[in-house]
């Protein structure tokens, strides 16, 4: 027994490694933050019918490749992250009104309360997010 002590402690602490490991990717994979991503570089902005709300659109590129993040601006000091797509280098937004914007024809609440993520494959199917049945004129 005392010959297989060292070797069972080894098995132990490989053990427990592995769990931490899987436990944070999984953290990481399960609550990503759409607010905590990167800055990337400002391309463009897309002002509402009304005036009063804007989407600004950034180009993010790192060591994994590219992506595109979208800002809505609804007041001088209000901003928060509505779209997030990783592996494409440029978008198409396109407001119908003050509640409903189009990322590459993806609908999202102009509102904000329903963000498009793509590390989340369900993003445009979670409560009432298909519940809104006007029409993409761009598909008419």
């Amino acid at each position: 027994m005392k010959k297989n002590a060292p070797f069972l402690i080894l098995y132990v602490i490989a053990l427990v490694v592995t769990a931490v490991n899987t436990f944070f990717s999984m953290k990481n994979y399960i609550f990503s933050d759409i607010n905590a991503l990167p800055q990337g570089e400002f391309v463009s902005e897309e002002v509402s019918p009304s005036g009063k709300k804007s989407v600004k659109i950034y180009l993010v590129e790192n060591s994994l490749g590219t992506a595109i993040r979208g800002e809505l601006k609804t007041g001088p000091t209000s901003c928060k992250n509505i779209f997030w797509q990783t592996g494409i280098k440029d978008v198409t937004v396109r407001w119908q009104d003050d509640d409903l914007v189009y990322f590459n024809n993806v609908p999202i609440s102009g509102n904000g309360n329903m963000p498009y993520d793509c590390r989340r494959g369900t993003a445009l199917f979670t409560d009432g997010a298909l519940e809104d049945e006007r029409l993409d004129p761009a598909n008419e």
